[in-house]
């Protein structure tokens, strides 16, 4: 018959290795998972794309959001606002923000927006603190107002076109078109050669997402859940709704029931050793 010593030493193993088996079988699912799933992805011109966006051909659609997602364009990134394509110029992850401008401005000689800017039903809306650029379009002879400038490349047998910074009234125009733009400045237009150049900064814009910082703090990778339509935290156990701190819970709280249990199998022990003793003994 084994000692009490040897019977606890017996027990304490038993304890440890099923331990070790669960710690074992969750490092082993996550060493399934692709070290690069979801690194970040760029298109040439350095802007690092991740999540919520993500880039298609390059990552995969759980990287991101579905209306995130971004495809490349003569090396810069471009996402698709309803009818609308805009180079995405630089991504501010930490205020959730990012640059953007319209193609049409490489690839047009004479481009002015043709809507005002529609983002309603998106996750995105216009950063406050930029300027407002108001394009009065197929006017009337002799309508230009005040500090506005000519769209000449526009101007023909439809009327004439011009842009300016103040809301005016346009009653000889036939539509007006208001647009943001970042870092006109206090400057009049005119130093500007036309509506081109005064279009390619670009404007800011804002998302809507949940924030990844408190699921990549605890260890976890973000991701979409296409199934749910949510965002989720991949963990080494499973995917989770915010972060993988319910994981780490679990582990502190298996090794709680281990040390529980190991005290009381000691504490046991040696009534059972006693209680077997004796028995023993009678059954000689």
């Amino acid at each position: 018959m084994p000692t009490l010593t040897a019977w606890s030493k017996l027990t304490e193993l038993s304890l440890r290795l099923a331990l070790s088996s669960f710690l074992l079988s969750s490092l082993a699912w996550a060493a399934d998972l692709p070290p690069d799933d979801c690194l970040p992805r760029h298109c040439g011109n350095g802007v690092n794309v991740s999540y919520p966006f993500w880039l298609d051909g390059f990552q995969h659609s759980h990287c991101g959001f579905p209306s995130f997602k971004l495809t490349c364009r003569a090396d810069f990134p471009v996402v698709r606002i309803f009818e609308d394509d805009y180079h995405v110029r630089n991504i501010f992850y930490r205020n959730q923000s990012f640059l953007v401008s319209n193609v049409g401005l490489s690839s047009s000689t004479c481009y002015v927006p043709r809507d005002n800017l529609s983002i309603t039903a998106t996750p995105f809306s216009i950063v406050p603190a930029q300027s407002s650029l108001f394009f009065l379009l197929d006017c009337e002879p002799n309508s230009q107002p005040p500090g506005y400038v000519p769209i000449n490349c526009r101007n023909g047998s439809k009327g004439l076109s011009f842009v300016g910074r103040d809301q005016v009234n346009a009653s000889a125009c036939k539509s007006v078109i208001s647009f943001p733009i970042v870092g006109l400045g206090d400057d009049g237009l005119e130093k500007y050669n036309d509506a081109l150049d005064i279009l390619k900064p670009g404007f800011l814009l804002r998302w809507r997402a949940v924030n990844c910082s408190e699921c990549l703090e605890s260890g976890g990778r973000c991701r979409y859940d296409a199934k749910q339509s949510r965002f989720s935290c991949l963990c080494s156990d499973r995917s989770h709704a915010v972060s993988c701190k319910g994981l780490v819970l679990m582990f502190l709280l298996s090794y709680l029931f281990y040390v529980k249990n190991f005290q009381t199998v000691a504490r046991w022990s040696p009534h059972v050793w006693n209680l077997s003793a004796h028995t023993d003994s009678k059954s000689l």
